[in-house]
């Protein structure tokens, strides 16, 4: 049963690989997303605040500014040394040349802090921001410089504050870790009930797969149960129904092959029985007795020949075109009738065809040959003075081969002609709207004399296909050019 189900499970299983990449894709993009936006919020909150900070202490120190260089550096290391944040954010007090003049953490004098945004505060005269990593310590840091003005105008230094991004990545990293354990949690119970839903749809699938194995194999009848009401139920519905027909034809087949085997052996074993019957007459001359023991013994050949074919056309594993053929053709050379023993093989022919594929009801063998019968006799007389049925069959093969495809093409040109027929009908209404403003049911049908149901579908068409607009016309359905209309 596993290995009958094999591509049932395969779908399943691709089914479940496909969302599980699906949603796996989307959580990565939504995690990606939702921590580079928290990260862009933090960063920019920090950023904003330090700038903040930065812009209200230079300006404290305006007044300050307008001192000697002596005194006005003597301020920022007493601001610096009590500065009550120390333990948050360092901030260092740097001059015109780039060099630590003061610091909250009491250290690095006179030395850079060499990062690019201390020169472009002076250069530019704006507060500049700097993210990234210390060049001394390698620690993720963000640093706000903000330009220091003299009276005079000429930049004195630089007011620098700078923090550790660590606590704040530990938060994004905390967010991201959150969002995929969101991810993966989502990820389980969407694949528990896609599985529970899966299975829900595939059992009754594995079902009527099972099933429809069972009739490919001869088990006609067989019945399918669904305990949904659903497309899936429908399915089963029909395929029910057809197991059903094809059970009755199978009967009503084998009954029918049944009685005309019984048909066919009866004459013969009636003969049979009759002669030896009249052989126990000791009256009957010499004459009289030599020829019914030829009949009877005619009678059982013949009986015996028609028995022989038809087991070996039931219990023959030889493809059934090729068996019907073979029947076809030994039933002629048996010859069991005095008349009619052709119609009788092409019957035969037909109802083993029939019996294999059910197309061969509506082509039957006697259509097939009706206009090759010329063809059909010398293909016989040839296999009988070859003495084997191969011309015969090859023949039968080529006949049942042009027939359907000539049944084929058949098909199409009725399709043709219903697109021709949709064609002109659409051409018709087109000329109609020419001269009038709208079409409405009971012009469709004078124009091409049909129903009214049959006069909807032909304009609900012509809507669907863009050609026409439906519009409401004094309380009536009514239809207009769509070219009109636009």
């Amino acid at each position: 049963m596993k290995l009958e189900f094999k591509k049932i499970g395969n779908l399943h299983k691709r089914w479940l690989t496909n969302i599980t990449l699906v949603i796996v894709a989307v959580g990565v993009v939504c995690v990606a997303a939702i921590t580079a936006s928290y990260a862009a919020y933090c960063y920019k909150n920090m950023d904003a605040d330090l700038q903040n900070r930065a812009r209200t202490t230079t300006d404290y120190f305006k007044e300050a500014i307008g001192q000697d260089y002596d005194t006005f550096y003597q301020s920022c290391i007493t601001y610096a040394e009590t500065f009550d944040q120390a333990d948050a954010l360092e901030l260092q007090f740097i001059d015109q040349y780039g060099k630590i003049v003061a610091s909250s953490y009491g250290t690095w004098a006179a030395t850079s802090p060499r990062t690019p945004e201390v020169q472009e505060a002076i250069s530019t005269r704006t507060i500049q921001p700097f993210v990234g990593r210390d060049p001394d310590t390698g620690e993720r840091i963000m640093a706000v410089s903000s330009p220091m003005i003299y009276s005079n105008g000429q930049v004195i230094g630089v007011l620098r504050y700078v923090t550790s991004t660590a606590i704040m990545d530990r938060e994004i990293v905390s967010i991201a870790f959150i969002s995929i354990t969101v991810l993966v949690a989502a990820l389980v119970i969407i694949l528990l009930f896609s599985s529970f839903f899966i299975r829900s749809v595939m059992l009754p699938v594995e079902q009527i797969t099972e099933k429809a194995k069972r009739i490919a194999n001869g088990s006609y009848g067989a019945q399918i149960k669904t305990k949904y009401n659903d497309e899936i139920a429908d399915l089963a519905e029909t395929i029910n129904e057809m197991s059903v027909k094809i059970s009755q034809n199978e009967k009503m087949q084998a009954e029918f092959i049944s009685q005309l085997s019984h048909e066919l052996r009866t004459p013969l074993t009636v003969i049979n029985g009759w002669s030896e019957t009249l052989l126990a007459d000791e009256s009957l001359d010499a004459d009289t007795a030599q020829g019914l023991k030829i009949i009877s013994s005619e009678a059982k050949r013949l009986t015996e020949m028609v028995m022989e074919l038809l087991d070996w056309t039931k219990n023959s594993d030889v493809h059934m075109l090729i068996r019907s053929c073979v029947f076809h053709y030994e039933l002629e050379l048996i010859h069991p009738f005095t008349d009619g023993n052709g119609r009788v093989g092409r019957l035969w022919h037909t109802l083993l065809l029939s019996q294999w594929n059910p197309t061969f009801a509506w082509l039957p063998v006697e259509s097939i040959i009706h206009d090759r019968q010329q063809e059909y006799y010398a293909a016989i007389n040839a296999s009988n003075d070859a003495g084997e049925s191969t011309v015969f069959i090859e023949f039968m093969l080529s006949a049942i081969k042009t027939s359907l495809i000539d049944a084929i093409n058949t098909s199409d040109e009725m399709s043709d002609g219903a697109m021709d027929k949709a064609t002109m009908r659409r051409k018709q209404i087109e000329k109609f709207l020419e001269t009038h403003p709208y079409i409405m049911n009971a012009d469709v049908r004078a124009l091409f004399d049909v129903s009214s149901a049959t006069a909807n579908r032909i304009l609900a068409d012509l809507v669907t296909r863009n050609t026409l607009v439906k519009c409401r016309i004094n309380g009536h359905w009514a239809y207009k050019s769509s070219i009109e209309t636009l």
